[in-house]
């Protein structure tokens, strides 16, 4: 497990050089998916009113926000990736690292029916209002964010659904650990918060 003196060496979360303003746009191509199979899961998962499943060219900055999710695992790295990651100029940082958006304390109250179907419109304008900044993303076509929330990996029953419906644009980046290992530091970064756990 990372010992306190580890954590100093680490570079900030969120310490970031200056963007430069030479950085390309970041191009995305059409979505290669099954219309059919896509309408399928429209169908059975979401509500996609007053907005398009998959935002048109007007709205292509919606693509990078979040361009991709690091769901975990808890334990695994996430946080010193996000930390690296945030040095990169092209990365804009969301409200904060850990967003939480999709678990349901945040998601299930306001944004999903009781047939279990997602708000995708509401949902789409939480987002960019509260978790990213949607100025500094549509004024500048080379910057992407993400949401780095270990928690998704252990809701694969629901949040697959959940986020697919919102951010059918999504990439993954799944980190795994040595499931000993990973238990573990686990365990000592409970036991911080709770001593006397054996």
């Amino acid at each position: 497990y990372d010992t306190p003196t580890a954590h100093k060496s680490k570079p900030k979360l969120y310490d970031r050089p200056k963007k430069d303003p030479e950085q390309t746009a970041i191009h995305f191509d059409p979505p290669n998916y099954d219309e059919e199979k896509a309408n399928e899961f429209r169908e059975k998962w979401c509500i996609v009113e007053g907005v398009s499943w998959y935002p048109k060219e007007h709205n292509h900055w919606q693509l990078r926000a979040p361009y991709f999710i690091l769901p975990g695992a808890k334990k695994s790295g996430t946080t010193s990736l996000s930390s690296y990651l945030m040095q990169h100029p092209q990365i804009q940082p969301a409200r904060t690292k850990e967003l939480q958006f999709f678990l349901n304390k945040n998601f299930r109250a306001d944004y999903v029916t009781p047939y279990r179907k997602t708000l995708v419109h509401k949902a789409r304008t939480h987002m960019y209002r509260v978790d990213y900044d949607s100025d500094s993303l549509k004024h500048n076509a080379s910057l992407m964010s993400f949401d780095g929330t270990p928690g998704y990996l252990f809701f694969s029953d629901m949040l697959p659904q959940r986020i697919l419906c919102v951010a059918p644009w999504i990439k993954l980046v799944i980190i795994l650990r040595n499931p000993i290992d990973r238990l573990y530091s686990n365990y000592h970064y409970v036991r911080r918060f709770a001593p006397n756990i054996a």
